[in-house]
């Protein structure tokens, strides 16, 4: 949502600008993690920068991994309806995201969760509250 929000107030761009605005809008999401007593932050990380950034918020932190076979992430991304936000990404760069895909291992508790199958959220749910 924060990249969306900074692309309708700024305006769209090019491959470039849109990255630049991704980077902007984890800087954002971040500076409000830093200030909030808890937080959920909701995000496909890009390792190391996200074990570094969320390790540094010195807070203890539970892993939720949404997990699917990259196959099956490619397509969802594919047929997804997106914000122009998000717009121009090549499917080479789409492959590059899924093989990467895969929890932090940040060393506190993770719950892996396979999305290929209905979700029970209301026992994610239950689990982060027990693990948090």
């Amino acid at each position: 949502m924060v990249k969306e929000a900074l692309f309708d107030a700024l305006g769209g761009g090019d491959r470039e600008w849109s990255r630049r605005l991704g980077a902007a809008s984890m800087e954002v999401l971040f500076a409000l993690a830093a200030d909030a007593p808890t937080a959920v932050l909701e995000s496909f990380w890009r390792r190391p920068f996200a074990v570094e950034r969320l390790t540094a918020l010195g807070r203890p932190i539970v892993e939720v991994h949404c997990a699917c076979p990259p196959e099956v992430s490619r397509t969802r991304y594919r047929e997804r309806v997106r914000h122009p936000a998000h717009g121009g990404v090549g499917d080479d760069e789409v492959a590059g995201w899924a093989a990467d895909a895969g929890p932090l291992a940040l060393g506190g508790p993770l719950l892996e969760v396979d999305t290929t199958a209905p979700v029970e959220v209301a026992a994610v749910v239950a689990w982060v509250r027990d693990h948090w």
